[in-house]
Formats: C-alpha cells, structure tokens, sequence
C-alpha cells in the first residue's frame, strides 16, 4: 500500500494511493488486499497417495515419474501428507524433472504486484549404493511464456544453495544446508514492479533484492516449479529427493512506500513551499486539487533524487487548495 500526504493549512492528512480511500488519520483504516492464488497442505482426500502428484489438483510433471505423496511417519512429524520429488529415476531420458501448478497470473495488471511463495521443505540423500549419484533440487519461478525468471538450488553433492538469473550462470548465496536433518521454511518474495526477488530460509536471508530479470522478459507469473537436475558429471540420477509441504502463493498490494510530503510555509505574495521525501531511485509526484475530484500533478521529480522542493506560485489566487504526494514508479 503507497501512502501519501495530504496537506491543507498545515494540517496532515493520509492519502491511500491505488483508489482505496482517503481518510483523516484519526479514522485511518487498514484493509487488507492479499489473495491467495494457491494454497495446498497434500491432504488426503484431495491428494491420494497411490498417484503421482502429477494429474492431482492440476499439478503437472514433465517428464513422467519421480513424483507422490508420503506421509509425515517418513518426513515432516505432525504435518500429514506431503509431496515428493526425486527417489526413482524420471521415464524418459533427461537431465531434469519438473512438477509445477499452473498459476496465469499478471501481477502488475492485478494492482498486486508482491507476490510471496512459502513451502516447507526438507532434502534426503542417496542411499549407500547412489551416494555417487547427488542431484540438485531447485525452485524456479516462470512467466506465463514458460520463461524462467529465477531460480533457487540446492546442491545435494555439495549442500550448497546457489541461485541463478535470467541470464548468467549460478552464484553461490555462501549458504548451505543439512540433508535429511534440516528442514526449511521457504520464502521467496518476487516484487513485479520493483523487478526485485528475495529468498529467506528459516528466516535468514540468502538473496537480496535480486532482478527478477535482466534481460527485460515480461513479468508475470506462470507458475513456481520445484525441478530435480542432474547433477554436471554424473550419468545417473540418484535415490536422494526432496520433501515439500505447505505450498502457497499469495499476492498482494505493494508494500508501504516509506515518503511524505511537508509544508515548508508561505511564501507571501507569491506560494506555498511544499518539500517530498523519498526515497532514492524513486519517482513522485506532487499533486494539487480544490474538489478531491480532479487533481493535477504540478511537479514530477527525476528518479535519482528521492527527495525535492517545489513551489506552488498558482496556489496564492486560490481560496484553498490541498496537496499530496504520490508514488509515480518504482
């Protein structure tokens, strides 16, 4: 949510930008505009263990195999049914094994443009007879045109986690994690209008405002797929899989935009002296109106300078005029 501020003879008020609703601060209410686009715990009797979760739900593998559902008597205690990927080898000859839930979603069209991913996961080895044979387990985020925008893995060979961009090659995040002992909460946080993603893993950052593409590939949802990949130099795929539980995805509003706008006073005979702080790398707006109906914008600012000073001359032949800030990019 953008907030603003509106000012009348020195007295502030705050503006909800995106068209919620304008309010004193005194009476300001906050609602809540986060829809949740998927959410799934693998509960019986939606998911029956005796399938693959590919044709459960609308998940979706490709290739075929390498797929289900367990119960939390071999992973997660107290958490029911889980999905799985890996353990038995995919049915056709590849490098990798996708399983996906399709999603179609345009965050920026929306005006929800934060879309947050959350899943528990946990990572098993190969047993004694594959232990040569470690693969790679990986979340990948795709627009709707089956274009990857970024990815998170994890490197069952060398427990490490990488992540890898639109473009380029992986980089380690200087993280790791313990196989068949350790598990993780998963956040992915992917901000469509900032172009920026984040990932945090029990709550310890391991990427920071990354671009969510480098290479100016349209940004919207398709889907947020868990892969399996074999791993550079091996022939075979292993027995190690990853358990995943409490998959959801939601959208919401952009956070709070930390700027305001102040009144620096009057110049006499000639305006009022408004000033905006922001933040740097942002564009803002000030706007003017006399009937909260039609607003003008008076002055735009450059996206280097965060913060800026703007003189109101026409303002002084007005019997009243208000004003507010605006968040005009990120």
């Amino acid at each position: 949510m953008t907030r603003g501020a509106l000012l009348c003879g020195g007295v502030i008020e705050l503006v909800l930008r995106r068209g919620l609703a304008l309010a004193a601060a005194a009476g300001l209410a906050i609602v809540s505009h986060a829809a949740t686009l998927f959410s799934t715990a693998f509960e019986y009797p939606e998911y029956d263990p005796q399938f693959t979760l590919a044709g459960q739900n609308g998940w979706t593998s490709y290739p075929e195999g390498g797929n289900g559902l367990v119960t939390d008597s071999f992973s997660f205690p107290g958490f029911g049914q889980q999905a799985y990927l890996g353990s038995f080898a995919p049915a056709a000859a590849t490098d990798s094994l996708v399983v996906w839930k399709p999603l179609g979603f345009d965050p920026l069209a929306a005006g929800q443009p934060v879309v947050t991913f959350s899943v528990t996961m946990e990572i098993f080895d190969s047993s004694e007879e594959f232990r040569a044979d470690r693969d790679c387990f990986r979340w990948s985020v795709y627009n709707t045109n089956g274009t990857r925008l970024c990815s998170l893995d994890f490197d069952n060979a060398t427990t490490e986690i990488s992540y890898l961009l639109d473009s380029g090659s992986f980089v380690s995040t200087r993280f790791g994690f313990d196989r068949g002992t350790g598990v993780y909460d998963l956040i992915l946080t992917l901000d469509f209008a900032a172009n920026q993603w984040s990932a945090s893993l029990n709550g310890t950052n391991v990427v920071e405002a990354l671009p969510l593409t480098t290479t100016s590939t349209p940004r919207h949802l398709g889907d947020i797929s868990a892969a399996w990949v074999l791993h550079e130099g091996t022939q075979r795929f292993g027995d190690n899989f990853m358990v995943f539980d409490d998959y959801q995805v939601v959208a919401d509003i952009a956070p709070t935009e930390s700027f305001r706008l102040e009144s620096l006073g009057r110049v006499p005979g000639v305006g009022s002296v408004l000033r905006l702080h922001g933040q740097a790398a942002r564009r803002y707006a000030i706007e003017a109106t006399t009937d909260f109906a039609h607003w003008t914008a008076l002055k735009t600012n450059e996206a280097t300078d965060g913060s800026f000073d703007y003189l109101d001359r026409g303002g002084s032949a007005l019997a009243r005029r208000f004003y507010r800030g605006r968040l005009v990019s990120p």
